[in-house]
């Protein structure tokens, strides 16, 4: 089959009218033949990604197409088209990607133009850089062999991540729970025990961790939240999350102003409920190994008996984040004069700098 003849035959994806009552199209973007039986996904005269194509490659490969909320399933592939039955429909906007469950992108972490885009963000002094759709440690251990001091958070949104969440949480500075790409990924009902396994993973490495994503997601057009979405909040926080952050309701959400502070509201109101120096499951056996540990093992025992706050001075920031996942009753107050550390630990939760 010959450039030419795949991109007629796969010029145009999209949904018919045989189950929508009017066209809803599915991708709008240039195909450009690559050679023989491979062709690109172009957009504004970007690459996006390369595969092999073929229409008994394509009918192998995608049993059903997933978005974030929606699905669909192919129906009928022709010669000028793909017909695709609309399972759970839902307004469709541009620049929105598709998840496949079961296959996994070919598709590296980080590309060229992303390594371009990390040399911009080093030579400005980011202090994070987060990296999307992580597989496994690898690409982790090479991001920070460049960065050196700037810290990395994973982002787990993959259902690759999976089986290496030991590995890939060790090898950063902490971890991002994606939510609703995992949705996407896995059955939704995996979802809530991944963020619980991901939040002790991370305390028990003393590693930061964010829960993301459909936190507020009424709040994008409603000014108040479900009382769902506050509970949600609530258990993100009481399972030991660092921070909670939203996306689409600051993003392009009409009550940006409002999320934000429901989200502080909320995330104060259920910290002060919960029992000072609860520390998270297996910290309690941590310290026996390292002196560092038991240090701030000890400290968080005397503040929490005493009723006092904790002053510590770091370089490195390692022990401000030991002692605040040990999550003690009081504040840490934690000195420093390295300036890039001082972003960088205002994530951990119980923690104000002092530079």
């Amino acid at each position: 089959m010959k450039a030419g003849e795949i991109e007629r035959l796969y010029g145009a994806l999209s949904l018919k009218e045989k189950v929508c009552p009017v066209p809803v199209q599915v991708l709008d973007t240039g195909l450009k033949g690559l050679g023989e039986q491979r062709l690109a996904l172009c957009l504004v005269g970007k690459v996006l990604s390369t595969a092999l194509i073929n229409r008994e490659a394509f009918m192998s490969l995608i049993a059903r197409i997933w978005r974030v909320t929606e699905e669909v399933e192919i129906e009928i592939v022709s010669e000028d088209s793909v017909k695709c039955e609309v399972v759970d429909g839902g307004e469709l906007k541009s620049r929105r990607h598709l998840n496949v469950r079961g296959k996994s992108t070919t598709l590296p972490s980080i590309t060229e133009k992303n390594w371009d885009d990390i040399k911009f963000g080093v030579d400005n002094q980011v202090d994070f850089y987060a990296v999307s759709f992580v597989k496994d440690a690898q690409v982790v251990h090479e991001l920070k062999n460049y960065l050196k001091n700037i810290h990395v958070i994973v982002k787990l949104e993959s259902a690759d991540s999976i089986p290496n969440l030991h590995s890939i949480i060790t090898a950063s500075d902490g971890a991002m729970v994606a939510r609703g790409d995992l949705g996407a990924e896995l059955p939704i009902a995996e979802v809530p025990l991944l963020q619980e396994e991901i939040i002790r993973g991370c305390c028990s490495m003393e590693k930061a961790v964010i829960v993301a994503t459909n936190m507020l997601e009424r709040m994008i057009v409603h000014p108040t939240p479900t009382r769902a979405e506050v509970s949600d909040i609530a258990i993100a926080v009481r399972e030991g999350a660092d921070a909670v952050m939203l996306s689409g309701e600051t993003a392009h959400g009409k009550f940006p102003l409002k999320a934000v502070k429901v989200m502080h509201t909320v995330s104060l109101r259920t910290e002060a409920t919960i029992p000072g120096g609860t520390m998270p499951p297996n910290l309690g056996q941590a310290f026996k190994n390292h002196m560092s540990e038991m240090f701030a093992y000890h400290a968080t025992m005397m503040s929490n008996t005493l009723g006092t706050s904790i002053v510590v001075f770091t370089k490195t920031g390692f022990m401000a984040i030991l002692l605040s996942h040990y999550r003690p009753s009081g504040t840490v107050f934690a000195f420093t004069n390295v300036v890039s550390f001082v972003f960088c630990l205002v994530v951990l939760d119980l923690i104000m700098l002092l530079a």
